[in-house]
């Protein structure tokens, strides 16, 4: 919904600053569809990344109470 909001913030803006946009019905809904489709996959690839990079840190060690050094 945030990523809807934010394209119509900018094509409002851009009708502002008159820049020629269509105003065809189809291509508008396509323009929404790829900012929801968008702001999806960089959430998941966000998620994913966090994922990978928490497990490889316990992996590592990390993640652990820091309870003095072990040798």
């Amino acid at each position: 919904m945030k990523s809807l909001v934010q394209a119509v913030v900018v094509v409002l803006v851009a009708t502002l600053l008159g820049v020629a946009l269509t105003w065809n019905p189809p291509k508008l809904l396509g323009v929404a569809a790829v900012a929801v489709l968008g702001s999806a996959f960089f959430s998941c690839l966000s998620l994913t990344i966090a994922g990978i990079v928490l497990g490889r840190d316990r992996l590592m060690g990390f993640g652990r109470r820091r309870g003095g050094r072990r040798t």
